[in-house]
């Protein structure tokens, strides 16, 4: 599980790299007013520069999964598995593996959003939509992957 945390990880920090780098991709690229909102209402229009918002939620839910890999095992709600001693750090390297891969897939969400976001602004369609829709289906495989694997740990 080691590993698999690693390279959750890794990928959690190099997608987040990307998403500010297309984010401020399209800050020098856009002109300085863009389509910013589409809905029933029509098409709102704002500054180029409303593509930086995208980035506070994705900074505050990388640093909120910081402070929960810190947090002691006992304090982490898991129903489906018993602690005891003996099991305890491999729970834990689990734990931190499965939260490292959620952390890697709410990123990589985002990396989608600014994507679309930036095609969209610049006049393009983009099928990317579809993928944010069907986003939800790796991230649930990746999050039953990890409660079956926890689960056989602490059994």
């Amino acid at each position: 599980m080691k590993r698999s945390r690693a390279i959750g990880n890794a990928l959690s920090y190099l997608l987040l790299a990307l998403t500010v780098a297309i984010v401020l991709y399209g800050i020098i690229a856009l002109p300085p007013t863009i389509a910013a909102h589409f809905g029933a209402d029509g098409v709102g229009y704002g500054s180029k520069y409303t593509l930086l918002l995208m980035l506070v939620p994705l900074l505050i839910i990388v640093a909120l999964f910081a402070g929960v890999e810190r947090l002691p095992l006992r304090t982490m709600n898991l129903p489906m598995v018993r602690i005891t001693p003996e099991n305890e750090s491999r729970v834990r390297e689990g734990v931190l593996a499965m939260l490292a891969w959620i952390k890697a897939s709410t990123v990589a969400l985002f990396a989608v959003m600014a994507l679309a976001a930036v095609q969209s602004a610049s006049g393009s369609l983009s099928p990317l939509f579809v993928v944010l829709v069907l986003w939800e289906i790796p991230m649930l495989a990746v999050l039953g992957y990890f409660i079956v694997a926890l689960a056989r740990i602490g059994g």
